[in-house]
């Protein structure tokens, strides 16, 4: 029988990896970046970009740490596909909008990952009201109506 993949700690090794490694690249990197842009040269990163990067890079990392601490927190049980939706939605956020330069190179990357992150907190509301031992009892619309 063969063994089962654990695509979310996959996943979530590949962008700790990948975040990991970038902040480390970083920190080289920082020191020999430009500090002020050179009007002949149309697109060179300033140590400022690379210190964003670096510290969106940190952020991210804190960030993935995020579901295990509400799910421990608040005894709540947040589905492995929502991590993974998560952990896709870090890495596509961090490593590839600002790292790989997917803001500047694709122009609607920005309105995607919000439609993205807003169809995320939504499922992610309704699993949390569905795990709360608090009952909600909502009236019909015809009682509504009626009144």
């Amino acid at each position: 029988m063969k063994k089962k993949i654990n695509w979310q700690k996959v996943i979530g090794y590949f962008v700790l990896i990948t975040l990991i490694s970038t902040a480390i690249f970083l920190i080289f990197v920082i020191k020999d970046a430009p500090t002020v842009a050179d009007p002949a040269e149309p697109f060179v990163r300033l140590k400022s970009d690379y210190a964003l990067m670096l510290s969106q890079c940190i952020l991210g990392i804190v960030a993935m740490m995020m579901p295990t601490l509400l799910e421990n927190k608040f005894k709540i049980t947040i589905p492995s596909y929502m991590i993974i939706l998560y952990t896709i939605f870090l890495y596509a956020a961090i490593y590839l909008g600002e790292v790989k330069s997917f803001y500047y190179n694709i122009s609607n990357w920005d309105n995607i990952l919000h439609t993205f992150s807003g169809a995320m907190i939504g499922a992610l509301g309704f699993i949390i009201i569905s795990n709360t031992i608090i009952c909600v009892s909502l009236m019909p619309l015809k009682t509504l109506i009626s009144k």
